[in-house]
């Protein structure tokens, strides 16, 4: 079976979509990129199973490309046949694969491998037949006595042959792959304490728990407790019932009296050699899977817990911050709540999971976020009965209803004077810095000079090298784009000021100036022939292609406003927050993580423009 052919398995999906997130991920694109601006080529998949292919295409490339490499082993040693190749395929884990190498893969100096230095391995391989009517095993070992080479009696002799048996046995895949089910199935987790002293981990000094069922946080505390000196952890099953299950498939029922030295050998290698192996292998396991849930949790609660920390770390101590973490997290989610509607981006899935209106109907979609909105501020009113500080309560609360109203999250309908204001301050400054810049240029540049020519050099290279030579003449409007909405959001960043980009207006017209702009550069080039861009590859498909093309490039001004508008102005109510319950040094520890968003809506902004530039510039398909 093929990668393409598993994906489409395991994710229930269509092969020309998972080629499609296959050729995308190849070609370089970001998963949000693919997930927000490339729908109509893989199918409308959410953002979260198009991570979660992406992470499984990883790990079957992985895959392949080490089976590619025991394959070319195997071969080398001569050991190739129709069974190992046919195994080595079957295998869909790395696990498995290391299984079926195990046997053959180099080794250390073991036991075993010094035994078969003496001259035991026939011995071994005497005693694996186990024939009914052998010769006494202690006889046999009187041939393989050799004090030259340390067998010194019959009794060394037997021993080293277990340890060669022992050995094949620990590596035999069918083996450690039933032992595995078993583990898996009915291995416990027990802790004990490694140290008379009291610890956070005292309720770990006498534990078991299934391992099945054993939740992440409680193996992360106990590995915390094991690194720490504090814990004894192991993985506990019943030794007999495991014993069983290695001796099945090596000791014959034959009333051999090879039978107990195979029996013996079988133990060993349970004991010596496969449990501590399944224990280290399982625990890695257990704790890969343990780590995976909570960077998953913490991804969760990180706003709040920033949130949080800035207010302790500025003196906090009450509780009240707690009310105004949860409403900012009710707040949103009313909003992508409302943002999935049909009326919105009509989206059916977030995060792998169906959305509220897909689920529920439109009209619980419609309820559930009006619903999450009030509840919201009934929450955040909740910090009046915490706070000892009444006054600076009220004023957050106050903040907070006006960011997620009219003139914040459902806003921008209104225009408000001040944003046209900031916008020309943006364009002022960036005149002023022009003109200082020009007016001293040197042949060796320095400072501002210096700085800009970089910057301009920079942004050159990138849409030269993304659109080729035929980008160059765009060079000035896209940079110009670029610095221009960088400054404006970098506004944003100001006490007292708001970015013009956290209102719909502004956002609305750039997005419709490139709209109109690459279009009439199509018209251009083109003439008639730009037609044939909204036709599809095949002229069978022009009927369906057309309009699907026609409302692909009209919703194209609507996703880059909407995304810039929807950024900067959630950036600004959660600053404007922290400002309120830390004032002045409350925002200083999360400027840079909000300088560098702004900075990245600015480049997709103009990333997303040269795409549709270049796609209106280059040739149709047909």
């Amino acid at each position: 079976m093929t990668i393409t052919q598993t994906l489409c398995q395991e994710f229930q999906t269509a092969p020309w979509q998972i080629d499609a997130v296959i050729r995308l991920l190849d070609e370089g694109c970001t998963l949000p990129f693919i997930a927000r601006y490339r729908k109509e080529q893989h199918g409308s998949l959410d953002d979260q199973k198009l991570r979660e292919i992406s992470e499984r295409l990883t790990a079957l490339r992985a895959l392949e490309a080490r089976r590619q490499e025991i394959s070319e082993s195997l071969q080398k040693l001569d050991v190739w046949t129709e069974k190992l190749q046919s195994d080595l395929n079957a295998a869909a884990t790395l696990a498995q694969l290391e299984d079926i190498y195990r046997p053959y893969r180099p080794k250390r100096r073991t036991r075993a491998s010094i035994a078969k230095e003496k001259g035991l391995e026939p011995l071994a391989n005497a005693l694996m037949l186990q024939q009914r009517n052998m010769m006494a095993p202690e006889t046999i070992a009187l041939r393989y006595v050799n004090a030259e080479k340390g067998v010194e009696t019959a009794e060394d002799a037997l021993q080293g042959a277990m340890d060669i048996i022992a050995e094949v046995v620990s590596d035999d895949a069918a083996v450690r792959t039933k032992l595995k089910t078993y583990y898996h199935q009915t291995a416990m987790v027990a802790t004990v304490a490694a140290k008379d002293e009291d610890s956070t981990y005292r309720m770990y000094y006498d534990h078991r728990e299934p391992l099945r069922l054993m939740p992440s946080h409680r193996v992360l505390a106990m590995n915390r407790g094991e690194k720490e000196g504090f814990l004894k952890v192991a993985l506990d099953v019943d030794k007999e019932k495991a014993q069983q299950l290695v001796r099945y498939g090596f000791v014959q029922q034959t009333g051999s009296p090879a039978c107990k030295y195979v029996a013996q050998a079988c133990d060993d290698a349970y004991t010596r050699l496969i449990a501590p192996s399944l224990d280290t292998e399982l625990r890695a396991e257990l704790t890969d899977k343990a780590s995976a849930a909570a960077i998953r949790v913490f991804a969760l609660n990180l706003r709040p817990l920033l949130m949080q920390e800035t207010y302790r770390m500025f003196g906090g101590e009450g509780r009240e911050v707690e009310s105004f973490m949860a409403a900012m997290e009710m707040i949103h989610t009313y909003s992508l709540v409302h943002d999935d509607l049909p009326a919105m981006d009509n989206d059916e899935y977030r995060r792998g999971k169906l959305t509220t209106h897909a689920k529920f109907g439109h009209a619980m979609g419609v309820l559930a976020g009006d619903a999450l909105l009030n509840y919201a501020f009934e929450t955040a009113a909740e910090a009046f009965d915490k706070s000892t500080d009444l006054r600076r309560t009220a004023k957050a609360l106050q903040i907070l209803s006006r960011k997620a109203g009219i003139y914040g999250m459902i806003g921008g309908q209104v225009v408000e004077f001040k944003h046209v204001f900031y916008s020309w301050v943006c364009m002022a400054v960036l005149f002023v810095v022009a003109y200082l810049v020009r007016r001293r240029l040197t042949l060796v540049p320095g400072g501002m000079q210096n700085f800009f020519e970089a910057l301009i050099d920079t942004i050159e290279n990138f849409i030269c090298n993304t659109m080729g030579e035929a980008g160059r003449r765009f060079v000035p409007l896209l940079a110009g784009m670029f610095i221009y909405i960088f400054g404006m959001n970098l506004l944003g960043l100001i006490p007292g000021f708001d970015a013009p980009t956290a209102n719909l207006n502004t956002t609305v017209s750039m997005a419709l100036f490139v709209l109109v702009f690459y279009n009439a550069l199509g018209i251009i080039r083109w003439k008639a022939h730009y037609v044939h861009h909204f036709t599809g590859p095949s002229k069978f498909l022009i009927p369906l292609m057309f309009p699907l093309e026609i409302v692909s490039h009209l919703s194209r001004p609507v996703s880059l406003s909407l995304r810039l508008f929807g950024n900067i102005r959630g950036e600004e109510i959660v600053m404007v927050l922290f400002f309120i319950m830390a004032p002045i040094l409350g925002t200083i520890p999360i400027y840079a993580l909000f300088l560098l968003g702004k900075t990245m809506q600015a480049f997709v902004f103009f990333m997303l423009t040269m795409f549709y530039i270049k796609g209106a510039i280059e040739a149709p398909e047909h």
